[in-house]
């Protein structure tokens, strides 16, 4: 494993010094925040069970929205770490995670939506979810680009 994201350079790093992946931090970021509300999610429907209750909400409905909030928040806050410690294959993870992220929202709006809340504001979705995708593309090209260049600096005498 390389050396964390938020840590200081050394000395010796600083004279070989590789360009910093903004799209990293900034994927990060965005996977604390996707972390945090699956865990606010989990939080609601605890918080808000008796109101949940009094609209008759089934209850297969109530632990699928329990589950689902903690392994939403789980995944993102894995990815999360998985970038923010700079693990070799934290593309990969960030990639999965995000892919999973993205079905699962699309198939709880399919599948457990009401009716004519389906039909709003599913292109605003479509458009964040294509700019995370930007977002995760940007990154993973410039986290393979500084591992060749790290590779090439290593070759040297």
């Amino acid at each position: 494993m390389s050396k964390p994201l938020f840590s200081k350079p050394s000395a010796r790093e600083g004279e070989t010094k590789r360009p910093v992946n903004h799209w990293a931090r900034l994927a990060g970021f965005i996977f604390l925040l996707m972390a945090l509300a699956g865990f606010l999610r989990v939080f609601g429907l605890l918080s808000l069970n008796p109101v949940l209750i009094a609209f008759e909400t089934s209850k297969w409905v109530q632990v699928y929205l329990l589950v689902a909030g903690f392994l939403y928040g789980a995944v993102n806050l894995f990815a999360f770490f998985c970038i923010a410690t700079v693990w070799d294959k934290r593309h990969i993870v960030a990639w999965v995670s995000a892919l999973m992220s993205i079905a699962f929202y699309w198939l709880e709006r399919t599948l457990f939506w009401a009716p004519d809340q389906r039909g709003k504001a599913w292109q605003f979705m479509l458009a964040l979810h294509l700019a995370w995708l930007i977002i995760l593309t940007l990154f993973t090209r410039l986290d393979i680009k500084n591992k060749k260049l790290a590779k090439e600096d290593s070759n040297l005498p």
